[in-house]
């Protein structure tokens, strides 16, 4: 996890930089900004449907008194995969539909559960300074002052 931004941000754009030249001396140039169009396209369709679809179920699961856990999971795991979509790319194109796959989607969802679980557990989840609700800052949001009531 240390390197991941320079993974992400430097090794991942080089890579799709690469792949892209690869795929216009294979398909053309046209072909291939129209593959990347319709990839594009297609995410901001999962995105949107992704978003709609998760809101229903979370006010379904909510109706019949049940936790929205999972219907939020796979919403997070379509909004993520249209987000790779859309980034221009035959990389993120091909790891978003890898999440688009049932299979692929159960691995992640166990993987991600027990992650969150052992964060929770061995205590390195959100940490909140004592005295107050955390600002983001560090800092507590506890104002000193005086009340005083006055009758009219």
């Amino acid at each position: 996890m240390r390197y991941a931004g320079f993974g992400i941000f430097v090794v991942l754009p080089i890579l799709e930089i690469v792949l892209m030249i690869r795929m216009d001396r294979t398909i053309g140039i046209g072909n291939t900004f129209l593959l990347l169009l319709a990839a594009a396209a297609w995410g901001l369709h999962l995105i949107r449907r992704a978003g709609l679809r998760t809101l229903r179920a979370w006010q379904e699961s909510m109706d019949r008194h049940d936790s929205p856990g999972n219907a939020l999971l796979d919403g997070l795991i379509h909004f993520l995969a249209g987000v790779l979509l859309v980034v221009p790319g035959f990389l993120t194109d091909g790891l978003a539909i890898l999440l688009l796959f049932p299979p692929t989607r159960f691995i992640l969802k166990r993987w991600l559960l027990r992650y969150a679980r052992e964060r929770v557990a061995t205590g390195q989840g959100p940490q909140h300074p004592p005295g107050g609700a955390s600002t983001g800052l560090g800092r507590s949001q506890t104002i000193d002052g005086e009340f005083r009531h006055e009758d009219p």
